[in-house]
């Protein structure tokens, strides 16, 4: 009778059996047939058994096996499908789901990753197994083997550039960041002697106002225009002379305008209402609007001068002689005395013979002037 594979004689009839019988009594109960008494690990891989473990890789995925054909064997080889992880993490503010869920799955099975953002995030990136994919928000996984996701979500951020002309102050004034949603208050505040003449946002004019809320949904320019303040000078006058900047005159804040008055006596110089006395000029300075009257002296012009031309011919005498001057409307007495033995044959006015007269009255408007 041949001995038992458990027989003592058997176990121990070399070194190298006697070897793996002592490593299998230290193996757990669990991996011994108690059932056989035999040392299933190292030892009796019998046909009527399960093979587990049956090298000194205990525990290792072995695809490969070498039987010595001593007797009869039985192989019983078990196959399980592979299980893949597929990790995710995120940074940022926003959810990550997989479709299907669970995170653990069998081979070249496909999950989906979709990435939502929360409200004023965006996905910036998707990187699988560290490479990047892309600012997207869904990405497809074959599980080929274990592989890890992270989403990147990032905060939405919008570009406020502001900018101005003239002379004036502006809030938030150069190029800022702000959160999406945010409300960028941009006020305008102008120098003396200057104003706001418009407001424009992204080149369309919101009026000459000097402040405008700007809701940061998308990249905006807000451009501030300053102009200088105009100011009216009106200047009117009475009586009889002339007065510079007459009218009404548009001029800048600050200007400083001079009246002159001349031609006559100025009786009073009036700024505003308000008597400056009787002078000639006056300086203005066009910090608002103002208003100059000046009222000149009532004076009765002189009178017009007519010119009076006397001549003869032969001996005597003419009263008034050559060339005299008298105004306008005067009576004149023209005198002619001949000298002894000569006597007036003819008086001639304007050429016009009078007759042998010796002195006449003529009004001087029938004189000519020339």
């Amino acid at each position: 009778k041949s001995p038992s594979a458990g027989d003592d004689a058997a176990v121990f009839s070399d070194f190298t059996l006697s070897q793996y019988a002592i490593y299998g009594v230290h193996e757990s109960l669990g991996m011994v047939n108690c059932y056989r008494g035999r040392f299933l690990p190292w030892y009796g891989f019998n046909s009527d058994i399960e093979w587990y473990n049956g090298s000194n890789s205990a525990g290792k995925e072995i695809t490969q096996y070498a039987i010595t054909m001593d007797r009869d064997h039985m192989v019983q080889i078990t196959f399980t499908q592979s299980v893949y992880t597929l990790s995710v993490t995120k940074t940022g503010d926003g959810t990550v789901s997989l479709d299907p869920s669970g995170g653990e799955y069998g081979y070249n099975q496909r999950v989906t990753v979709t990435a939502t953002p929360s409200d004023g995030w965006r996905v910036s990136d998707i990187l699988v197994d560290g490479e990047s994919k892309g600012a997207r928000t869904q990405y497809t996984v074959t599980m080929d083997r274990d592989h890890s996701v992270k989403v990147v979500f990032t905060e939405i951020v919008h570009t406020l550039a502001v900018v101005k002309s003239g002379n004036g102050t502006v809030t938030n004034l150069g190029s800022s960041q702000h959160t999406d949603g945010a409300q960028v208050i941009v006020t305008a505040t102008p120098d003396t002697g200057w104003k706001v003449s418009a407001i424009k946002v992204d080149g369309v004019s919101k009026g000459a106002i000097t402040q405008f809320t700007v809701t940061m949904d998308d990249d905006h320019t807000v451009e501030v225009e300053f102009v200088r303040e105009k100011h009216t000078l009106t200047v009117t006058s009475e009586g009889v002379g002339t007065v510079t900047n007459g009218g009404s005159t548009l001029f800048d804040h600050g200007t400083v305008v001079t009246v002159k008055a001349s031609g006559n006596t100025v009786e009073d110089f009036r700024v505003d209402g308000v008597s400056k006395g009787a002078i000639a000029q006056f300086e203005i300075v066009m910090d608002g609007d103002h208003t100059v009257h000046v009222v000149f002296t009532e004076q009765t012009p002189p009178a017009t001068k007519n010119v009076l031309k006397t001549s003869s011919v032969g001996t005597g005498t003419v009263t008034p002689a050559g060339e005299t001057r008298h105004d306008a409307g005067s009576r004149v007495t023209v005198t002619a005395t001949p000298a002894i033995g000569w006597e007036v044959s003819d008086f001639k006015v304007d050429g016009v013979s009078k007759g042998a007269m010796t002195e006449d009255e003529y009004t001087t408007d029938l004189i000519k002037k020339s």
